[in-house]
């Protein structure tokens, strides 16, 4: 997922617009189950449904945000203006630099942070067997789910 922030970083200087970063963000959050999922299957490790459940949820919810942010997506948004701005003020090297750190790096770890449970779950899962804590995590994603869609709606 940092290789895929190094490569959103390029794309946002060359059409500079640092925003962009939004709506790559929650796709990060698919390339290290997916990269999970391909060294398993290469391993002949079974793909248990409470591994599907997990990738599933989460690829529904890093498509719908991405699109919609994709999707509204105009111009650079003004947070980010403003930080092309003051960076700038410093000098090139600067800008180049801390937006790097500040933006696209800062984004991958926290991408890392926020779904480690789910690399977890990607990595430990060893039985096909869901339990009541499964059942009430298919209820919290998709009430949260819901709310994120009306609210972006």
């Amino acid at each position: 997922m940092i290789v895929g922030n190094i490569i959103a970083y390029i794309f946002c200087q060359f059409v500079k617009d640092n925003s962009w970063i939004d709506v790559f963000w929650s796709l990060t959050f698919l390339t290290p189950l997916i990269y999970i999922v391909v060294i398993q299957l290469m391993n002949d490790t079974p793909i248990y449904a409470r591994k599907i459940i997990n990738i599933v949820l989460i690829f529904i919810w890093a498509i719908r945000l991405s699109a919609h942010i994709g999707i509204r997506h105009k111009c650079e948004d003004f947070r980010y203006a403003q930080w092309r701005k003051e960076w700038n003020e410093k000098g090139k090297c600067y800008y180049y630099t801390v937006s790097f750190l500040m933006i696209f790096i800062l984004q991958g770890i926290a991408s890392i942070i926020f779904q480690s449970s789910s690399m977890y779950t990607m990595i430990l899962t060893d039985s096909n067997d869901l339990y009541w804590t499964d059942y009430l995590g298919i209820l919290i994603w998709l009430i949260g789910f819901i709310f994120e869609a009306v609210g972006d709606a």
